[in-house]
């Protein structure tokens, strides 16, 4: 255990940002952010591996007027494991190598740009253009089946859609990375969703205009995409039929997924930046448990009138999302889901008449397993992550 003394020199290496009237700080290595005052931010300053404890509150009282406890700021900074080392000894093992992904950097800087931007919007508003001017081409809920036999059409789905939530996740850590900030994938629930969700905590590190194309960047994967779908189904329509088409649908369920934001989903992550709320979230259940139990939130108090509002707003729309998933779960997913179980027992049970009925019922029947061990692997991964850090920044 290390122990703060006066004598102790503390180097902590942390990322500055202005937020409003406060600032935050944080450290890239382990994701860890949190918010402070001005004078935390002069305190930090002075913790440059170069001074001891005992001659930094000195110089705060000399040339900052301020008295405060260093040694117990310290403590806290360790414990929140935001010191990078005492006395030249550093404290973490973990080597965040930005040399070591260069080549993927100079590729996101390519990707990423002024320029670039303003393509992906343009692609995004094609799509937009070719529905009004081909509406045929607007996918429709029968084109989910590219083939008759159930197994088969489960298979290309699932993989389609894994490698379309490939694709998505690689926009979001290209444009990332390209700030020098790491990225962990893991998988996750939002409400019972299972998600591939991103901590992308590091962009607490950039400032606050630096965040939209990261937060983006997967929206902008998507609309390429569909962009391609489309021009292939006009120019080839014999080129895989039906193919392109349940491709198109499930951009297009992405795109309305990502905009139910009470699921903090990607637009989510953009307003929150827009306001400036890093919790609103987490304000807004706590606001709404706390008007259950007749109790004063206690977090919301600190909020600005103006952020009281939002927060309020938005728990409104987390209500009503959250009661529609309910509905949906309740009376569409399950009993979809028991049904689409019983009719992969009845093929199984046609061994002897139906071969063919028999293997597409295994096809099936395996998919729902994979699938079911993914969905209890994300519960785990979730409910082993309740207590986040501060300011941690995840999304799907």
């Amino acid at each position: 255990m290390n122990t703060i003394n006066e004598k102790s020199i503390i180097f902590t290496k942390l990322s500055i940002q202005k937020d409003a009237e406060e600032y935050i700080i944080g450290s890239v290595i382990n994701n860890v952010f949190i918010r402070v005052p001005e004078e935390a931010v002069i305190l930090i300053n002075y913790l440059d591996g170069n001074k001891n404890l005992k001659e930094i509150t000195e110089l705060l009282k000399q040339e900052h007027q301020l008295d405060v406890d260093v040694n117990g700021f310290v403590q806290d900074l360790l414990e929140l494991d935001l010191i990078y080392s005492i006395d030249g000894k550093r404290m973490h093992n973990i080597s965040h190598d930005k040399a070591q992904k260069k080549w993927l950097t100079n590729i996101s800087k390519v990707i990423f740009n002024h320029y670039t931007n303003s393509i992906f919007l343009l692609l995004f508003l094609s799509c937009l253009g070719i529905f009004i001017v081909r509406p045929d081409l607007i996918p429709t809920y029968e084109d989910i089946f590219v083939y008759e036999t159930v197994g088969v059409s489960l298979i290309i789905i699932t993989a389609t859609t894994w490698g379309l939530t490939f694709f998505h996740e690689l926009g979001h850590y290209l444009a990332t990375i390209k700030l020098g900030i790491p990225v962990k994938f893991n998988l996750s629930l939002r409400l019972y969703w299972l998600v591939v969700e991103a901590d992308v905590s590091g962009l607490w590190s950039v400032p606050q205009k630096a965040r939209y194309t990261p937060y983006l960047a997967g929206i902008a994967f998507d609309g390429l995409l569909l962009f391609l779908s489309l021009i292939i189904q006009i120019v080839f329509p014999s080129f895989f039929p039906g193919f392109f088409a349940m491709a198109s649908l499930l951009l297009i369920l992405t795109f309305g997924f990502h905009s139910l934001i009470f699921l903090r989903t990607d637009i989510y992550y953009v307003l929150m930046n827009y306001l400036n709320i890093p919790s609103i979230h987490d304000h807004a259940v706590e606001y709404i448990k706390s008007f259950m139990k007749s109790s004063s939130p206690s977090t919301i108090k600190m909020l600005s009138v103006k952020e009281q509002k939002y927060v309020k707003g938005y728990s409104t729309i987390y209500l009503i999302g959250s009661s529609i998933a309910i509905f949906l779960l309740v009376f569409y997913t399950i009993p979809g889901s028991l049904l689409l179980l019983k009719n992969t027992i009845d093929q199984l049970s046609s061994f002897q008449s139906s071969t063919f009925y028999f293997i597409d019922g295994a096809i099936t029947l395996l998919i729902i397993l994979v699938n079911m061990a993914l969905w209890i692997i994300g519960a785990f991964s979730k409910y082993k992550h309740l207590a986040i850090k501060p300011f941690t920044n995840t999304r799907e």
